[in-house]
């Protein structure tokens, strides 16, 4: 079977900041990290940080994902600039 031959690797938690804010404040359901908008961005609570899923490197700032912090799309200021991200990717390396 080709679980007989597939390494299988499972990532339970990935954005453990974003998930203390949702455990403490139900019904927020963050996509994005915590991370602080960059300076001479203003963006209200709840639309800062870096949409995770689109902060990988492989087709970084393809289109749907968005160059403002503000929005829920944001990719983050380079492919891979999450510690979260480069966290997954040292593990999968």
């Amino acid at each position: 079977s080709i679980v007989d031959h597939t390494e299988i690797h499972l990532m339970i938690q990935a954005n453990p900041d974003a998930r203390f804010v949702e455990e403490n404040q139900p019904g927020l359901f963050l996509r994005k990290n915590m991370r602080p908008a960059p300076f001479g961005f203003n963006c209200s609570e709840g639309d800062f940080g870096v949409d995770l899923n689109r902060n990988f490197p492989f087709k970084w700032s393809e289109p749907g994902a968005s160059d403002y912090p503000y929005d829920q799309t944001y990719h983050g200021a380079g492919p891979g600039s999450e510690p979260e991200i480069q966290a997954i990717l040292t593990a999968l390396d």
